[in-house]
């Protein structure tokens, strides 16, 4: 049987049918198109945002202004060149723990993270036992907002940034009156991430990343230590005849 053209209607037909399988199908290439281009475009906010805070942090880095505490100097004849590795995670900086609340057990702010620091460097200055040391960042450095969403850090998450960034380099510098090199290597923890559900890819940008960054544009000048950030969650390294491995976990 044939249509007024001389087409089989059979034929005719499976044209149709082929003809709709082909729209469907460059509809739903139009539709994947333009999800990636949405993509593409909230990644590149997200980036453009991040620059913008690096920028204006760079440009009043000079703002900071750390204490740093006494350190007293050892001399020991059989120290290695590499060997000893310090841990800095989950302090959780702008944690507000009122003393009331836990009766005196736990309290926690500001003040408090910086006494527990600068006893933890002395404790590190006792019992150096290499010419260098890496520095194991294992995140967390700040509360996060974790917690519902709930921004109660103490002073604000910005105030936390700041305070974060302070004792950071409180730290570092220390270790530099301790030790010749420092080795720094940073991996993603889960308290600093900017929310409480992952919704982009990277998520080892979060704000102990954030933290980093800063850190890194603060030492440009000092060759005495090296950054390294890892994206995969974690760093395997070699030191001496052991094989180290550093995740947040």
């Amino acid at each position: 049987m044939v249509d007024l053209l001389g087409i089989s209607i059979h034929k005719n037909n499976a044209l149709s049918t082929k003809l709709h399988k082909l729209a469907r199908s460059l509809q739903l290439a139009r539709d994947e198109n333009n999800a990636l281009r949405a993509l593409d475009r909230k990644e590149y906010r997200e980036d453009d945002a991040v620059s913008k805070v690096l920028e204006v942090f760079e440009k009043h880095v000079k703002k900071f202004k750390p204490q740093l505490p006494p350190v007293i100097e050892l001399k020991d004849s059989t120290r290695t060149e590499w060997g000893d590795v310090v841990g800095i995670s989950d302090w959780h900086i702008g944690e507000d723990v009122n003393a009331e609340e836990v009766n005196g057990s736990n309290e926690f702010n500001y003040k408090v993270a910086y006494k527990r620091v600068a006893k933890y460097i002395s404790k590190i200055n006792t019992k150096q036992s290499s010419d260098n040391v890496v520095i194991a960042d294992l995140g967390d450095n700040i509360r996060g907002i974790i917690h519902g969403g709930i921004e109660d850090t103490e002073g604000g998450l910005m105030e936390s940034l700041v305070q974060a960034v302070d004792l950071q380099i409180v730290f570092i510098n220390s270790m530099l009156a301790i030790y010749n090199k420092i080795d720094y290597r940073f991996v993603v923890g889960n308290h600093s991430r900017l929310d409480d559900h992952v919704k982009a890819k990277g998520k080892y940008k979060d704000y102990s990343w954030l933290i980093t960054q800063m850190l890194v544009r603060l030492y440009t000048n000092e060759p005495r230590i090296t950054f390294h950030i890892s994206k995969s969650g974690f760093h395997l390294i070699k030191l001496n005849t052991a094989s180290v491995l550093l995740f947040h976990g």
